[in-house]
């Protein structure tokens, strides 16, 4: 029974082992992988991979089903891509604006700021196209004017321009706004979601 309560449990047998495991790697001569691939005595570790691969023989129609299928995944990856980041700026503005404005509008300003800012329109152009077609009954030089404040900061960099638009409007619901209130907010909360779309445009 003493005997048997020295032996190791199959945790401290894993260990064991990987501790011998990486004794044996330490201390073994070659080298698992050239720690400087341009350097010319590795040479002959590449050619010897070149020619263990180019003994891997794929038939014609094989060639053809793996690629057709690795271009499909690659398609739809990038079908992904847009709408990855729709959902992650409708999340920001959500979580932003959620108190201010009904989620089918900011899903709308979401997409349109997306699209919109791969166009690459001028900013001011972009802020009015989007918050008219939210806003169809307001004319859209009436909206340039309310916008220019707010393209000039967001290009500048003056954030505080963002901010003093959004104080300004009443922290109530949507339907109780005034034409104005809505225009302003609509305004604010679009140049705030073209600066996001520009950053996750980056990103990707």
């Amino acid at each position: 029974m003493a005997n048997d309560s020295r032996k190791p449990s199959a945790s401290q047998s894993g260990r064991i082992r990987a501790e011998q495991e990486l004794f044996h790697a330490i201390l073994d001569e070659r080298e698992p992988y050239p720690w400087q691939p341009h350097a010319p005595q590795q040479e002959a570790y590449f050619s010897e991979l070149e020619t263990e691969w180019g003994q891997v023989e794929l038939a014609p129609e094989e060639r053809q089903t793996r690629w057709q299928a690795f271009s499909t995944q690659l398609q739809a990856l990038w079908a992904e891509a847009p709408a990855l980041e729709q959902t992650t700026l409708f999340n920001l503005l959500k979580r932003q604006f959620q108190d201010r404005m009904p989620d089918v509008l900011l899903q709308q300003i979401s997409q349109q700021a997306m699209a919109l800012v791969r166009q690459g329109d001028p900013l001011i152009d972009r802020l009015v196209t989007c918050v008219h077609n939210l806003m169809p009954e307001w004319d859209p030089e009436d909206l340039a004017v309310l916008a220019r404040p707010l393209a000039y900061s967001l290009r500048d960099g003056r954030e505080e321009v963002l901010d003093l638009t959004l104080r300004s409007v009443r922290s109530t619901e949507w339907d109780s706004l005034s034409a104005i209130e809505r225009a302003r907010l609509g305004l604010a909360i679009t140049c705030y979601a073209l600066s996001q779309a520009q950053a996750l445009e980056q990103d990707s």
